[in-house]
């Protein structure tokens, strides 16, 4: 079975998600990978996603700053985040 995966620095996932919709409606990537969200985990607008099937997710946000996030249609398991660079940083998933 093979799946695709698609990776993108959004800059501002909020400002953008209106083309990240666009991406998925058209390309339909199994699981997109984002970083540079730019928002915190509660503003990250996981229900578009879901709408569009994608309802398994791993967010880790930070506002106006970093912030990565993982959505899937397949299933995923969120392990929780690394700190790589001991900075509290949201970079890692």
């Amino acid at each position: 079975m093979g799946f695709e995966i698609a990776t993108w620095n959004v800059n501002s996932v909020r400002l953008r998600v209106d083309i990240i919709e666009r991406l998925l409606r058209e390309e339909e990537p199994d699981v997109l990978c984002m970083q540079e969200l730019k928002c915190q985990d509660e503003s990250f607008p996981l229900q578009s996603f879901k709408d569009l099937g994608y309802g398994y997710s791993a967010v880790r946000g930070q506002k106006s700053y970093n912030g990565v996030a993982i959505i899937s249609r397949l299933p995923i398991r969120d392990e929780g985040s690394l700190d790589l660079l001991d900075n509290v940083e949201a970079r890692h998933v």
